[in-house]
């Protein structure tokens, strides 16, 4: 779906003011790492940019481990206060209930924290991980456009990733949404709300007010219908969502039938959980690793949080980057054919490490979910609950067809409820009303010529 390119440009003009703030700020960043440190001969090695954060790399001459000041960006992060909270309990969870190797914390600070004088917003300090990330191994997080790899590095990076996913997957919790630890039990709670990637990007990329629940979830069900619901709320609020009465419908259709679809694809077993820690964005990228493939440290926690057991065991996204413009370019063949040897690969790296570790019994096993979430394609109807911008395209290319086509009958009475709504007059005039407006707005925002795109966020 297009982005809202208003909304956008007001948060990059505000990132870029609170850049030369972020720059000037170098000297109280040495003097605030160097009261921690106890040294007053901190250096900067290096400054770092990210999509939602920035950093600097310290070093004294002590020889000691270089540390790393991090904020999040504005413009950038929508809650940057509740996003570094957050973080910082996932990387305490992780630490503690986990072997994946988590950056030492030294201190972090809410933006109006004791601690905190420098007026950049919540920071963290923290160690720096010595090691390149793993995705530079594998020269792409894309299937499509690094389909070479020799499996001498393939299978090494793919077992690193196994390990992590594996030790992952034995953290639980009762309830989905953001995570606290409880002390001196097994189970950990998630009693706050979820912050999610999905969540920042449609305020971000699209203008849409905070959407974030209120409070967590108790049941998987609750939850996917909320994303779904969600996605109903995206279309009705983004001004530039539609740009005529046919794309209207259609958009409406598709996120109609998705709640449609819902139940088919939520497990009655783990309806009410055991939850499962789940890290939007993680990646290759995030995993650092030595010369070996040996895995150093896993980075930037942020955006995790308790979800439903098949967010954990689908198959991991981080195969799925240039899903949209395999899609628009390829075709469905071409997408299943170009992405399922890697993904079968892969899992059978799983499996193995799966047995030699002696992890989960064998109808437990998590290799055993993520096959299949492949076999009935929940692995892209979960992807399409988690991006709203991605919805059209998902649906219609891997969802639609393969569903329907078993009963079509059942398909023309669920068209047919769709088609008392998405025909509504009123509804439409009211879409196409909001696009003019938007775009006579844009016009004199950016002083640009109105050109119908389809950017996504």
């Amino acid at each position: 779906m297009r982005v809202d390119e208003i909304r956008l440009a007001k948060n990059e003009r505000l990132n870029e003011e609170w850049l030369g703030r972020f720059q000037a700020a170098e000297p109280q960043v040495r003097n605030l790492a160097s009261r921690y440190r106890g040294r007053d001969d901190c250096f900067v090695v290096s400054i770092h940019y990210g999509t939602y954060n920035a950093g600097y790399r310290l070093r004294w001459n002590d020889g000691g481990p270089d540390w790393f000041f991090r904020v999040p960006l504005p413009g950038m992060t929508m809650h940057p206060d509740e996003k570094v909270w957050k973080e910082v309990s996932a990387m305490t969870i992780v630490a503690r209930d986990s072997t994946v190797p988590v950056p030492r914390l030294i201190v972090w600070q809410p933006s109006q924290g004791s601690e905190n004088w420098l007026g950049l917003g919540p920071f963290i300090l923290r160690e720096w991980v010595p090691g390149r990330p793993l995705s530079e191994f594998l020269g792409s997080d894309s299937v499509h456009i690094t389909p070479w790899i020799d499996t001498q590095i393939l299978e090494p990076a793919y077992r690193a990733m196994a390990d992590i996913l594996l030790s992952l997957w034995q953290v639980n919790f009762e309830n989905i949404g953001s995570c606290i630890q409880v002390l001196n039990t097994d189970l950990k709670h998630a009693s706050l709300r979820p912050l999610t990637l999905e969540h920042n990007e449609l305020m971000r990329c699209f203008g849409i007010p905070d959407c974030i629940p209120g409070h967590s979830y108790s049941t998987s069900a609750e939850y996917i219908l909320s994303l779904v619901l969600l996605q109903l709320k995206h279309l009705d609020y983004q001004r530039n969502a539609v740009s005529d009465a046919e794309e209207c419908e259609r958009r409406y259709s598709c996120r109609h039938l998705m709640k449609v679809l819902a139940p088919r694809f939520i497990s009655a077993k783990y309806n009410h959980g055991p939850f499962k820690l789940f890290c939007d964005g993680f990646s290759p990228k995030r995993v650092l690793v030595d010369e070996f493939l040996r895995v150093t440290g896993v980075i930037n926690w942020e955006f995790c949080y308790a979800a439903p057991v098949e967010f954990a065991s689908s198959i991991p996204s981080w195969f799925l980057q240039s899903l949209p413009e395999i899609l628009r370019s390829m075709g469905v063949a071409e997408v299943l054919c170009a992405f399922l040897p890697r993904a079968y690969f892969f899992l059978d790296v799983l499996e193995t490490v799966e047995v030699e570790t002696n992890r989960n019994l064998p109808d437990e096993r998590l290799s055993a979910g993520m096959r299949d979430s492949l076999d009935n394609r929940s692995a892209w109807f979960y992807l399409a609950c988690r991006n709203a911008s991605l919805v059209d395209l998902i649906y219609w290319g891997l969802l639609h067809e393969y569903y329907w086509d078993e009963d079509p009958a059942e398909f023309l009475n669920h068209k047919a409820v769709v088609g008392q709504h998405s025909l509504d007059e009123f509804l439409i005039r009211r879409k196409l009303k909001q696009f003019q407006v938007y775009n006579e707005e844009r016009r004199g925002y950016l002083n640009v010529e109105v050109v119908d795109d389809q950017l996504s966020c």
